[in-house]
């Protein structure tokens, strides 16, 4: 079982007890004080998942931020090789071949 399997199976056994105490007429001996730490747990426990959410919606977020910022910088680096590719190969071959006169006529 994983962990919030395990947390979901926690709350419902927390809720159920807080619930089948609640009824007077299924324990007719209500312990306030079990009652009251029942509760209390149920409520922290729901808080807990709440927060875990939360933070997994936030993590999920920078996730595909991250995710853009890698494929922007794997378009970057593909432009960048497909210059120099044509620097080297197309352009040098013609910049060997082209002629240069170094006369100046004003």
């Amino acid at each position: 079982m994983n962990c919030a399997g395990a947390v979901k199976l926690e709350l419902r056994c927390g809720e159920v007890a807080v619930f089948t105490r609640h009824r007077v007429y299924v324990c007719v001996c209500v312990c306030v004080c079990v009652w009251s730490s029942l509760v209390e747990e149920v409520y922290e426990i729901t808080e807990t998942v709440e927060q875990l959410r939360a933070k997994l919606r936030d993590m999920e977020n920078a996730l595909q931020q991250l995710l853009r910022t890698k494929m922007s910088l794997e378009h970057d680096l593909t432009v960048k090789n497909n210059s120099i590719y044509i620097d080297r190969e197309v352009c040098l071959g013609k910049r060997k071949n082209f002629p240069l006169s170094v006369s100046v006529v004003y």
